[in-house]
């Protein structure tokens, strides 16, 4: 086989490679195919033509660069150590990691790749305790005096990997990679030192001396690399550190406050007055910014910027120029709620002070992947953030890429897309008891003393105080509702005429009674409340165990409210998650005692109570658990989870009375209570031919048009359910009676609940609230007002002016099935209580009613029942 335009024939390829003039490898000639040595020489080397197989010199040329034969290996270790055993360097080569290539059995006829070289030279000078570049795992956290955990966070941070790993003894890192992190711990800690408090009792002052400033927004995570000590750096594990940067302005505010109270001849108590309306003051401007720019979102998110004084420095115009672009773009191409929307602008303002702040005086362009990593992605920065950080700095790199600009000394491809480190996080609930805890925690009397005294240094001006009640009635609403985080902070202020008599003096030596905590809930109950994010329709439940807490916390709240923000319509002022996750609740737990690390989340409690809610009515019913999450997810739009709550079972009754308590009432619910405790039915006539209509409506929609027949005839159709249900067997009655209790009955409108479902109704078009089959609910009231007075002005403009008397039947009957609804519900909770869900109460009903002219001899429905 002879050289075909730079292609060998085996022997020559083999006397090119090794570079002698004669074969003495038995492969060449026996065996040649079955020879794992030729197999390799083929897979490096082999170039088949047709049928022929050559090898190429191009290739060997480029295998002798990259590659080192053995016995040269063994020449630069035998510079430092004494060795020439062949079997014990190639075991040591693949402990590390090196896979040796093998063409024959000696050191000249086995290569290593050049990368591989200084790792079995440096391991042989390493075991033999010679100067060497490999370092322990161990080594490395001594040389950088860090613990085991925080080696780790380094390494993940700066993408350290190990030289190589050897099993059982451990990893083992490059010199290199150590001076580099003792490069950048050196930097750190200069900076650290430098520019921030570190020390624990350093932090614990401020904290005593700034608490109204001191919070989770001023802090900053100390770096893992930076949690070392030195000669003259102690790191006393404190876990975040402060900017003194920060503390000198805050004091030197201070001393100019003072001088200017010493100027106008105030007292300290005036300056705290003063910093508290200088404080309200802003809240107060940047709602007003929002609120009258709601439509225009870039506009106040410019004029936020004014007002907190938030600004690029005048030599960086590239990066503040695109910046600009991409809010305005983000920002006016936004949709959703309008609670969103104000979210948004907020979010905004946040990152840009952030941004600026971390740019100073370089353009964005010329940070390094690293340093941009380091400032803007590091994991106690937001993820929401870090999302907007990635999406500018993709778009500024497609722009620049655009235009031909090629100076960006970050690269976007090296950076983490934040999204990737959302992952599937673990959708964690609390369990029974946990729950069953809280409710208690919640109702403890000690809640009310301490929402006072805060409340009390909140309105006098002072410096230092929390948002006590505010947290205690964010907690109690969220122990009965799942409500997203967002829909909280939007319940309303409750009106003066509700608390006219309570002030924090009265609450101080008296307790909200019942009646009292009632009719304020029976307000909220009434109000229409839509989910933040889908502008699905929700209601508003609080159960009789949380209704004393309810009431209170909410006078107070509005009490606060009323008087330092006179113009809010929220009772909640908790500014956002950082708030209400920091030193408010640890304010509010502090007295909390749980088996685990506890830690209260909106999101987490959400989940706890549809897991519950679902463990209830499994327990209850034995229903099929898709139909109840089907349900669920009417109720609320967080995402309905399949975690099963295990409740013991003497706890069911009281968690479902906290979950479900929707005031069932009405004919048919009475009924079924009648029943089962065997209340007998007076004055009632045989009705066999309706009880055989509605029988057949219960079981399917065959009869709708006999049914339809009787429309009109309310008595009789209640006198046919009424016989149905007693028909029916107990058991069944029962579940019936549970279902109703649990709200899981649906029907065609969300004011009611039906006997035999949405799905079988047997009257067509006919409205829930004329049907016998329909039960309503405390809800029910909510929309009472609104129907009523529609059907009124329905029925003056309509009743006067036509000729047929069937449409006066028609507009009669109407009229006095929602007078028989609200009687019912008078009957059920008391005048008192529905007057709450009555817009201007009873009295303007029945003024309204007063007006009208007769209509007894229109009424088909007899008056009596």
């Amino acid at each position: 086989m002879h050289n075909i335009d730079g292609k060998f024939g085996l022997a020559k390829a083999v006397r090119y490679l090794f570079m002698i003039k004669q074969v003495t490898l038995s492969w060449v000639y026996v065996d040649t195919l079955q020879s794992e040595e030729y197999q390799t020489f083929v897979e490096f080397f082999g170039v088949t033509i047709g049928e022929t197989t050559y090898f190429s010199k191009d290739k060997i040329d480029n295998f002798k660069l990259s590659h080192t034969q053995l016995n040269q290996v063994v020449n630069f270790i035998q510079e430092n150590v004494t060795t020439n055993a062949l079997a014990p360097i190639i075991q040591k080569c693949n402990m590390i990691g090196i896979k040796p290539i093998r063409f024959g059995n000696s050191k000249n006829r086995i290569f290593i790749h050049n990368n591989d070289v200084e790792k079995i030279v440096e391991y042989y000078k390493y075991v033999n305790n010679l100067p060497s570049k490999i370092y322990h795992k161990r080594a490395m956290i001594k040389h950088l005096r860090l613990s085991k955990s925080k080696i780790a966070d380094v390494f993940k941070e700066y993408g350290i990997t190990p030289y190589f790993t050897i099993t059982v003894v451990g990893d083992h890192y490059h010199e290199n990679d150590l001076n580099f992190l003792r490069e950048e711990q050196s930097k750190i800690v200069k900076k650290l030192r430098d520019e921030y408090y570190i020390l624990t009792r350093d932090i614990d002052a401020l904290i005593l001396k700034y608490k109204e400033y001191v919070n989770e927004s001023v802090y900053f995570e100390m770096p893992a690399i930076g949690q070392t000590a030195g000669e003259d750096f102690k790191y006393t594990f404190t876990r975040k550190v402060i900017l003194k940067k920060f503390i000198d302005e805050l004091e030197e505010k201070r001393k100019d406050d003072k001088r200017k109270s010493i100027t106008k001849g105030n007292t300290k108590n005036n300056i705290n007055s003063n910093t508290t309306e200088v404080h309200v003051k802003s809240l107060k401007e940047e709602r007003h910014i929002i609120n009258s720019n709601i439509n225009f979102p870039f506009r106040a998110y410019s004029e936020l910027l004014i007002l907190h004084n938030i600004c690029f420095n005048d030599k960086i115009r590239f990066t503040s120029f695109h910046w600009r672009n991409f809010v305005r773009l983000k920002l006016n191409s936004s949709s959703g709620q309008e609670t969103t929307q104000k979210k948004k602008i907020m979010l905004f303002v946040r990152i840009t002070k952030l941004l600026s702040e971390v740019i100073k005086e370089q353009e964005i362009f010329l940070f390094s992947t690293k340093r941009i990593e380091f400032a803007l992605f590091h994991k106690d920065i937001p993820i929401g953030w870090q999302l907007e950080y990635y999406s500018f700095l993709y778009a500024l790199t497609k722009t620049c890429e655009k235009e031909g600009i090629k100076t960006l000394a970050f690269n976007i491809k090296e950076i983490t897309n934040p999204k990737h480190k959302i992952g599937n996080k673990e959708k964690a609930v609390y369990n029974a008891s946990e729950y069953l805890k809280l409710i208690e925690y919640v109702k403890s009397d000690i809640h009310k003393s301490k929402s006072i005294a805060e409340a009390m240094k909140q309105i006098n001006g002072e410096r230092s105080f929390t948002n006590y009640s505010n947290m205690w009635l964010y907690v109690t609403i969220l122990l009965n509702n799942a409500w997203r985080h967002e829909d909280v902070l939007t319940l309303p202020t409750l009106p003066v005429s509700l608390y006219t008599n309570i002030d924090l003096d009265w609450l101080n030596d008296n307790d909200v009674t019942y009646d009292v905590a009632n009719a304020i809930a029976d307000h909220y109950r009434s109000l229409p409340y839509l989910h933040s994010k889908t502008g699905g329709r929700r209601f508003f439940i609080i159960s009789d165990d949380l209704l004393v807490p309810f009431a209170t916390s909410v006078i107070i709240s509005s009490t606060i409210q009323r008087k330092l923000f006179p113009l809010s319509n929220t009772v909640i002022n908790l500014s956002g998650l950082q708030s209400v996750y920091t030193y408010n609740h640890e304010s509010f737990f502090a007295g909390y005692i749980s088996e685990f690390e506890f830690k209260f989340r909106s999101l987490t409690m959400n989940r706890t109570l549809l897991s519950l809610m679902i463990s209830v009515i499994e327990k209850l019913t034995n229903r099929n658990p898709v139909e109840v999450v089907k349900f669920l997810r009417n109720h609320s739009d967080v995402e309905v989870t399949n975690i099963y709550i295990t409740i013991p079972q003497d706890k069911v009754n009281f968690i479902s009375e906290q979950l479900f308590n929707i005031g069932n009432f009405g004919f048919v619910y009475d009924a079924i209570a009648d029943i089962l405790s065997q209340r007998k039915y007076e004055n009632r006539e045989d009705k066999t031919h309706h009880t055989v209509i509605i029988k057949q409506g219960l079981g399917s929609i065959s009869a709708v048009e006999e049914i339809s027949r009787f429309a009109n005839f309310i008595l009789e159709e209640r006198d046919a359910v009424y016989d149905i249900l007693n028909r029916m067997p107990t058991e069944d009655l029962r579940t019936k009676y549970t279902f109703l209790n649990l709200g899981i009955l649906p029907s065609k409108s969300e004011d009611f609940q039906c006997l035999v479902g949405e799905d079988r109704c047997p009257f067509g078009k006919r409205n829930c609230e004329s049907c016998p089959l329909s039960l309503p609910n405390l809800y029910t009231l909510s929309s009472i007002n609104r129907r009523i007075q529609n059907k009124i002005q329905e029925f003056l403009q309509q009743f006067g002016s036509t000729q047929y008397k069937a449409e006066k039947i028609r507009l009669a009957n109407q009229l006095f099935i929602e007078r028989e609804l609200l009687v019912s519900a008078i009957q059920k909770f008391g005048r008192e209580r529905v007057d709450n869900f009555i817009d201007g109460g009873l009295n303007k009903i029945n003024e309204m009613f007063s007006i009208l002219p007769s209509i007894k001899e229109y009424i088909t429905i007899p008056l009596e029942s």
